[in-house]
């Protein structure tokens, strides 16, 4: 992006509207089932609050320093922290842009089906990721604007697709649907944090082209929050109406096609699946190339977003439809993101100070990592002791200031 880019508040909560409508949002609510229906919606929206309040608290740093939202890992951890913060959020979104790629083909393969249209399923992701890499390309005002249409567009066709489904009387179908024996409340928590806390390295990187702090990070809470929670609801509603505890990886993606197909609501849905891919998946590689840069200096953005889109194109096209271990991805990132960036916030708005040494920050980091897999392994809910563990041991090794 050029340094005279500039993004108001309302093309933050566009942005993140955008972002909220996903076929990821979809396939993560699914893997609520096994909650039943009120369970899984109050995951959900607890998920969201505290998640989007950590993603847009940690982007508001981007809005104040002008730093990327890896960059600003050095404000805590100097110089190293950044390098590696940098190579953990470009592997992340490598794995995002291709988890992006393989949902649209995935869902776009029952509606090419429909029309007897045969296309193989890697040219698929192929056209997907070429699309989507080369709308990362574009650096000037023409993006702001090409993607308030696509957003707004967006939200329109989602809420008549609601309105279709909620039309058949679901709702009091689905309601009745109670949590299966043995669900575990606080790992589906974790798996709902995993997703929403995964934007917070990517936040500022967009952050930091808004003048306007907190009206910018209430607006990206707000667009992100409403269509996000609707995503992951819809997942869920249609996962437990194909009845399924356990599910293929790809249920709920499929499921909600078919149940539109079934409905008659193609041209819609077909938009939902072009569009929200693109909208989504694009910040991921914009984004990776920005935390590439970290790393690399020489890399530019531009290149970088070629080598992020290529990567997680070709991810995508070898696994070819089969989806594995997303669980466990997303509790990946959360062991990683949620005590680095603990000790950050830590730092920025409570301690509000510099420590002398990046020393406190990595034991902090580490011993928070090591705590999420160890609560994790046993059943018991991570996200928040990691989280207030990290920024608790920070504020306790962090010498003060004579």
């Amino acid at each position: 992006m050029t340094k005279s880019f500039q993004l108001r508040p309302t093309d933050f909560f566009l942005l993140w509207a955008g972002a909220g409508v996903s076929l990821a949002d979809l396939l993560v609510g699914g893997t609520l089932a096994s909650h039943g229906w009120w369970s899984g919606i109050a995951l959900i929206l607890v998920g969201h609050l505290i998640g989007n309040t950590l993603i847009f608290a940690a982007g508001a740093i981007s809005t104040q320093t002008k730093m990327s939202g890896v960059g600003t890992l050095q404000l805590a951890f100097g110089r190293w922290g950044s390098v590696l913060g940098g190579i953990a959020n470009t592997l992340q979104l490598i794995g995002w842009t291709g988890i992006m790629l393989l949902t649209g083909a995935f869902a776009a393969a029952p509606l090419l089906d429909h029309w007897n249209i045969t296309m193989p399923f890697w040219l698929l992701v192929l056209l997907f990721g070429a699309v989507t890499t080369l709308w990362s390309l574009v650096r000037t005002d023409f993006w702001k604007y090409a993607q308030r249409v696509s957003v707004v567009l967006l939200l329109g066709l989602s809420a008549y697709a609601a309105w279709q489904l909620l039309a058949t009387g679901v709702l009091g179908q689905i309601s009745q649907i109670a949590p299966q024996a043995g669900a575990n409340a606080w790992a589906g928590l974790d798996i709902v944090l995993g997703l929403v806390i995964s934007w917070m390295p990517l936040c500022g990187d967009y952050a930091r082209f808004s003048d306007k702090k907190w009206p910018t990070a209430a607006a990206g809470w707000a667009g992100y929050f409403v269509t996000s929670c609707f995503f992951f609801a819809l997942g869920l509603a249609v996962t437990l109406l194909q009845g399924g505890y356990a599910i293929p990886a790809y249920s709920a993606v499929s499921g909600f096609i078919e149940l539109f197909l079934g409905l008659g609501v193609i041209a819609p849905v077909l938009l939902i699946a072009v569009f929200s891919t693109i909208t989504t998946t694009f910040l991921d590689v914009y984004s990776g190339a920005v935390s590439l840069r970290s790393v690399v200096p020489q890399v530019s953005e531009v290149t970088g977003s070629l080598i992020i889109g290529l990567l997680g194109t070709v991810m995508a096209a070898l696994l070819g439809g089969d989806l594995f271990g997303y669980d466990h991805f997303l509790l990946a990132i959360g062991a990683v993101l949620l005590p680095l960036f603990g000790v950050l916030l830590t730092h920025f708005y409570i301690l509000k100070r510099e420590s002398p040494s990046p020393i406190p920050a990595f034991i902090s980091w580490g011993v928070g990592m090591a705590l999420y897999f160890i609560l994790t392994n046993f059943g018991l809910g991570a996200s928040l002791p990691t989280l207030l563990l990290a920024g608790g041991l920070y504020a306790l090794l962090t010498p003060s200031q004579a």
